[in-house]
């Protein structure tokens, strides 16, 4: 963990696949990495219904949770996206959030790709009437 790269997490909202993206951020504009990110996985920024935005600041809160040793490359920096805080609130009361670190990167993977189908198939959004992601698409 740390560096400077953008890591994507690519969420299609009807199949509920995920991808993955790793690319170097450009450190004066953060979002030349999310869009080389996207460009990786050959979806159009079109394409694209909501960019979600979290903080290194965030993301090493819950990896510290988890266990995972945060790098202080940029610290004491508050610029943290209510979009992404009310999803990492959603996430930590939802019955399988992980109480323990990942045994290896395969269960990390199933356990965002069982988020993923969760978090659109079956979780009724207060700000969409009470109905899933995947209901509201139709």
């Amino acid at each position: 963990m740390g560096g400077t790269f953008t890591d994507l997490i690519l969420m299609d909202d009807v199949t509920g696949a995920v991808r993955l993206p790793k690319v170097l951020t450009t450190l004066d504009n953060q979002a030349f990495g999310v869009l080389r990110a996207l460009a990786d996985t050959g979806v159009a920024l079109a394409e694209v219904d909501s960019i979600v935005h979290g903080t290194t600041t965030t993301i090493n809160a819950i990896l510290e949770q988890l266990g995972v040793m945060p790098s202080f490359s940029r610290p004491a920096v508050s610029n943290d996206n209510p979009f992404s805080e009310a999803l990492f609130k959603t996430l930590k009361y939802q019955s399988s959030y992980p109480r323990r670190p990942f045994r290896d990167l395969a269960a990390a993977r199933t356990w965002v790709n069982t988020l993923a189908n969760w978090y659109n198939v079956e979780h009724r959004h207060s700000a969409i009437k009470f109905v899933t992601p995947v209901q509201r698409k139709r």
